[in-house]
């Protein structure tokens, strides 16, 4: 069955840092200099990260970072960070982040934490990660805040306080950090930081995934499958897995996979199994390989070139529509 719901993963921190980039670009346009022709150019560059076109965003505003712009150099050290339209390189993403966080750049400042916490170009150091997210988030960084919040759930970097923990990232979400809501929503399912409160738990992730964070769908979906909160539902907690797998979160393809394969919210459907156990597997989830393979020993070989196929789409550039290429189940 779809696994019980984690609150936070260690190495998961770096997940939710990302949340509200987009929107903050977007805000950013109307503070750039928007009636100079240069200016149009790293709107542009703005406009194409938040439409997802990530190569031509690092086209356009890699040369306004090496010239100095704050704002290019913390995006192009994200951009750097992830491998989104570039080869990943983080050793010269930690250069642009540390230069756009010396001039004052608090989301390069957070981000330079994550680096920090997860010892990437750098020698991993909690203490000075929790240093970084603490200069942030007083600052009024939200994804500091949210991200300090969880050094303290994990006791790293500083001595464990789960009231510290839950007092940053509840101010998080009040400046609208979705994830924070979903952390929020884990703590009252696990019962750890905050009471164990199924309802509570249904309310906080029901809002986030509202606002299309991924992880919060998956934690609906599972809400749902348990009847935790709410009355079971087996089809609604395929379709929300289905839909968190879609948007890519890590978790949900493994959830979705065994209803499929068991047929549980619907017919047993082992093309669409083994896809999304593979597109787990793409995800870092290797613990699906025997899942995987189990399934591959029952398909004839046209089914498995259709999965394949269907699966080298996906990992590409369908994601959103992933799976309508199989056939549907008899």
């Amino acid at each position: 069955m779809p696994e019980k719901s984690q609150a936070v993963p260690r190495r998961d921190i770096h997940r939710f840092y990302q949340n509200g980039l987009r929107a903050f670009l977007t805000a950013f346009i109307l503070l750039t200099h928007s009636g100079m022709a240069q200016a149009q150019d790293y709107n542009d560059g703005v406009d194409a990260f938040n439409r997802g076109d990530y190569g031509t965003a690092y086209e356009i505003l890699e040369p306004y970072a090496d010239t100095g712009h704050t704002q290019a150099q913390s995006v192009i050290g994200l951009l750097l960070f992830e491998g989104w339209g570039v080869e990943p390189d983080h050793d010269r993403a930690f250069g642009y982040l540390s230069t756009a966080s010396e001039k004052g750049n608090t989301r390069a400042t957070n981000n330079l934490g994550v680096m920090y916490n997860m010892g990437l170009a750098v020698a991993e150091d909690d203490a000075e990660a929790v240093r970084l997210f603490r200069l942030a988030a007083d600052a009024g960084n939200a994804a500091a805040m949210e991200n300090l919040g969880l050094m303290y759930y994990r006791g790293e970097g500083v001595e464990r306080d789960m009231a510290e923990a839950v007092r940053l990232i509840r101010a998080a979400a009040e400046r609208g950090k979705t994830g924070s809501y979903d952390l929020l929503a884990r703590f009252h399912y696990q019962g750890d930081a905050l009471p164990l409160d199924h309802a509570k738990a249904l309310e906080y992730a029901s809002f986030a995934a509202d606002q299309m964070y991924p992880p919060a769908i998956h934690m609906l979906g599972i809400l749902y499958y348990r009847g935790h909160g709410v009355e079971a539902d087996l089809v609604k907690a395929r379709a929300l897995f289905l839909k968190a797998a879609r948007w890519a979160d890590k978790d949900a393809p493994r959830s979705l996979g065994i209803m499929y394969e068991q047929g549980q919210g619907g017919p047993v459907d082992l093309p669409r199994a083994l896809l999304w156990y593979e597109l787990g597997r793409d995800r870092g989830r290797s613990d699906l390989q025997p899942h995987a393979e189990k399934i591959r020993g029952s398909l004839a070989p046209s089914t498995l070139a259709q999965v394949d196929a269907e699966f080298e789409r996906c990992r590409t550039v369908h994601l959103l529509d992933c799976g309508k290429n199989l056939p549907s189940p008899d």
